[in-house]
């Protein structure tokens, strides 16, 4: 039993189609599959709302997936535009592109990106460029071409998933766009030593690079924030990858929700995929807080739990009919 890699990320949205238009025609994702959540006991169970219904759809981007949810009920609450990178929770998305500045240039029209994109190395020689823009309803989506030195895409250890034929691989990235792929999803800790620890242990998770934010125009430019100072992780799960941050300054005031509704708006969780959820259950379930135990969901099964500060999480045994795993479509500076 093993948990072989990070899946996909969920964001629950209050316009399906006007989310499905911005994520297709302008970052150049592709709908892999529909999802519909049905009013059920099960689905009440598992996602710990009360008569839960919503449509979706997962989106590929190179090797990345990314789902998106409406609910009709319960009918979700209003979201705020312009929340900070600092505050707890699940925080943005990033994709990597082949070049920062063309992209902002063609999308700006599109996107409410804080400034234009800033140059930056984490290590010495490695030139970097990253922005920070608002989808829509006002997701964060970091814009990221990365350098030689940085955390690079790379087949999955397990291609496909075993046992299955490999649904979805047909899909390719629009490269065209240049959208190589859907990075990482960000996750802001009250304890960053606390958060990855749990991460780290629990879920087979990998230190790849250590990235602080030091206070500095480029900083403030990208976070919005005055004299923003942050500690972080960019942590390799299977064939992707998590970025965990603490931030030191300023600290976001509002605490941690630890019982944020699976159908708030916003950036929601995000899916490990296992070999065998029902063995991954037993192991986890005195660590995670499980809202029930596995539920069959097609020919796959799926557990919603939350972290020790309350983020929501999944866990997915996928069947032959779910989106499976697929190489990515670059390597920028090889495999």
């Amino acid at each position: 039993m093993a948990v072989l890699g990070i899946h996909h990320t969920t964001i629950a949205v209050p316009d399906l189609e006007k989310a499905i238009d911005f994520y297709t025609r302008v970052l150049g994702f592709v709908v892999a599959q529909e999802v519909v959540l049905e009013n059920t006991a099960e689905m009440a169970e598992l996602t710990g709302l009360v008569k839960p219904e919503a449509k979706g759809v997962f989106l590929k981007a190179g090797w990345g997936y990314l789902k998106l949810l409406q609910f009709t009920t319960p009918h979700p609450e209003h979201q705020y535009f312009w929340t900070t990178p600092n505050k707890l929770g699940w925080r943005h998305i990033s994709l990597y592109t082949g070049d920062a500045q063309r992209f902002y240039e063609r999308t700006k029209n599109d996107i409410l990106w804080h400034g234009e994109p800033v140059g930056h190395t984490v290590e010495e020689g490695n030139e970097a460029w990253a922005d920070y823009g608002r989808d829509p309803f006002g997701n964060i989506i970091e814009l990221w071409s990365q350098g030689p030195k940085d955390p690079q895409p790379h087949a999955p250890d397990v291609y496909p998933h075993p046992g299955v034929a490999g649904a979805g691989a047909e899909l390719q990235a629009d490269v065209e766009n240049e959208v190589y792929g859907l990075h990482h999803g960000a996750l802001v800790f009250p304890d960053l030593e606390e958060g990855t620890k749990f991460y780290c242990e629990l879920f087979g998770l990998e230190k790849a690079q250590y990235g602080p934010i030091e206070p500095s125009e480029y900083a403030e430019r990208l976070c919005q924030l005055p004299k923003v100072e942050a500690i972080g992780w960019e942590l390799r799960s299977g064939w992707s990858y998590l970025e965990v941050w603490e931030f030191k300054n300023p600290v976001h005031p509002e605490p941690q929700d630890p019982i944020r509704p699976y159908n708030k708006l916003g950036m929601v969780s995000t899916t490990f995929m296992v070999d065998d959820c029902q063995a991954e259950y037993e192991r986890l379930r005195d660590k995670v807080k499980f809202n029930t135990a596995p539920v069959r969901l097609g020919d796959g099964w799926v557990a919603i739990g939350r972290d020790l500060y309350g983020n929501l999480l999944e866990i997915w045994q996928l069947g032959e009919s779910d989106p499976q795993p697929f190489e990515p479509a670059v390597y920028p500076y090889g495999k």
